[in-house]
């Protein structure tokens, strides 16, 4: 049996308690016998620390980003934060790291979306650092490890001169 996973949308940043709201999706998401639960990030709702509360009432489910972006963190924050969610969420964490759309990078970043690509490596040798210290972390570090050079490597292309 193929194991489903839900993603959902965060909460507008005017609404109740955006950690309360996703909680109580969250358990029902559980409740309804799905096996994961994935949130993307946005500039309201920070998508790592939402799963590590997240992960510390709900126990049931594999929690993921999809996809957390690189720009707006150092990769030594990056790292420690995603350290942090792994602990608080014994384990269940799947990482997802991407580049961020064009205009995104530019606009709200300040970044060249040129020189994006040599972004990359921080982050991934971080994670990886984190990888060899942290069981819990190595399969799904390294999964998401090859799921951002691809997608790294697409964005490269299309924004290469």
């Amino acid at each position: 049996m193929i194991p489903l996973g839900l993603a959902l949308e965060l909460p507008a940043a005017d609404g109740p308690n955006a950690v309360d709201d996703l909680v109580t999706r969250a358990r029902v998401v559980a409740d309804a016998g799905l096996a994961s639960l994935w949130l993307g990030q946005v500039y309201t709702v920070d998508a790592l620390t939402a799963l590590a509360l997240i992960g510390r009432e709900v126990p049931r489910l594999a929690l993921g980003t999809a996809v957390t972006t690189i720009h707006s963190r150092h990769p030594i924050a990056m790292s420690s934060q995603v350290q942090t969610t792994q602990a608080a969420v014994g384990g269940r964490l799947w990482l997802g790291l991407g580049v961020g759309h064009r205009a995104a990078v530019e606009q709200r970043h300040g970044a060249s979306s040129a020189g994006a690509c040599g972004a990359r490596p921080g982050h991934a040798a971080s994670v990886r650092r984190a990888d060899r210290r942290d069981d819990h972390l190595a399969g799904r570090a390294a999964h998401a490890r090859g799921a951002h050079r691809a997608h790294a490597v697409r964005w490269c292309r299309r924004t290469a001169p």
